[in-house]
């Protein structure tokens, strides 16, 4: 299995994993054979790439980091919540805590914790799929800087309800594809004490949860909002989200000529080390994601091509490389292992886009 654009989907490649909507209904079935109206759908649905298999790839498993049913539940829940804030209610705390716990045992009971599955979902309704992304990101880095299961709560309940005060403007700037990123405006700045306020209302809340909502757009250097806060005057939640939020919108906002919005994300996070994020954090995180992830398919400077068969949680750009023999006659498992880590000499100059 693998991860192509959708501007390179053919009709008759077969859906390696279910595609979802915002609100959890499957649209597209693995295995699934692609047609041109299918192609049309995903057009429609604004969906940047789809995982697919074929002869040459067939026999790699991707796994997410928590369960396909939690992460559904977790985005109902979170379309519940937000709403319930829309006709001036509270939120479900309990029904909340109890998904987030769900994904806070699941994160921990994982012992090689690196991700390598991208969440595939129709745009619509962006803010919900990307409020969980941005939790179960957020609770990754929590595992890696040790929190314990208090802690882990804690955070990623902030981190799913960090954009909670967007419910207080226009319906278009919540629902919209590009929702996360959209608050340059002065009114749109102020979703931050929105959010902070909300929260805060809602009994069972903690005030380190309110305060990822209220500080997630300070930067490292001070020249954030709402306070201009610096360094460690932000809260060490709100560091962490605001890495994992920058993150998540890079992937959702791919586009077909990039080669790859997981290696644009890495980099544009490590320019901006100490700047906008927090240096530490961002290391923390980029050793758990897989820069090139399992079914990727990679072009190493020896001039061999290959697909990606197992990622290190240390060496995110040194995975192990199944070495395709003959590419068009030859299944994948008939092909060869270079493991990048202890090959020096050999490293990947491109990806599944650009070879």
């Amino acid at each position: 299995m693998r991860i192509i654009s959708t501007g390179k989907i053919r009709p008759g490649m077969i859906v390696g994993k279910n595609i979802y909507s915002a609100d959890g209904r499957i649209l597209l079935k693995k295995d699934v054979i692609i047609t041109e109206g299918y192609l049309a759908q995903l057009d429609r649905l604004d969906i940047p790439y789809i995982y697919v298999k074929d002869h040459i790839d067939e026999d790699i498993v991707i796994d997410d980091v928590i369960k396909e049913e939690s992460r559904v539940e977790a985005v109902n829940i979170t379309r519940r919540a937000i709403e319930k804030i829309h006709r001036g209610r509270d939120i479900d705390v309990p029904e909340v805590k109890t998904v987030i716990n769900k994904i806070v045992d699941e994160l921990l009971g994982n012992s090689n914790l690196v991700l390598n599955l991208i969440d595939i979902r129709a745009q619509g309704d962006y803010l919900y799929g990307h409020s969980v992304n941005v939790a179960v990101l957020s609770g990754i880095i929590g595992v890696a800087l040790n929190y314990n299961q208090i802690m882990l709560r804690d955070l990623m309940l902030g981190a799913l309800f960090h954009d909670i005060g967007k419910t207080k403007l226009n319906r278009k700037i919540v629902e919209g594809k590009n929702s996360a990123d959209s608050s340059g405006t002065a009114e749109n700045k102020k979703h931050c004490q929105y959010g902070f306020d909300i929260l805060r209302a809602n009994a069972g809340i903690s005030l380190y949860s309110a305060h990822v909502a209220y500080q997630h757009h300070e930067y490292f250097n001070g020249n954030g909002y709402p306070r201009g806060l610096k360094g460690q005057e932000i809260s060490e939640f709100a560091r962490i989200v605001s890495v994992a939020n920058t993150y998540d919108i890079f992937l959702s906002n791919v586009r077909e000529e990039e080669e790859t919005s997981i290696l644009k994300a890495a980099e544009y996070l490590t320019a901006n080390c100490g700047a906008i994020f927090d240096p530490e954090i961002v290391a923390v995180f980029l050793k758990r994601v897989a820069i090139y992830p399992i079914g990727t398919r990679v072009l190493l400077n020896t001039g061999e091509k290959g697909f990606v068969t197992k990622t290190h949680k240390n060496f995110p750009t040194q995975p192990v490389v199944c070495v395709d023999t003959n590419l068009f006659d030859v299944k994948f498992n008939q092909g060869y292992d270079v493991d990048l880590s202890n090959k020096k000499a050999y490293f990947i100059i491109g990806c599944e886009e650009n070879i």
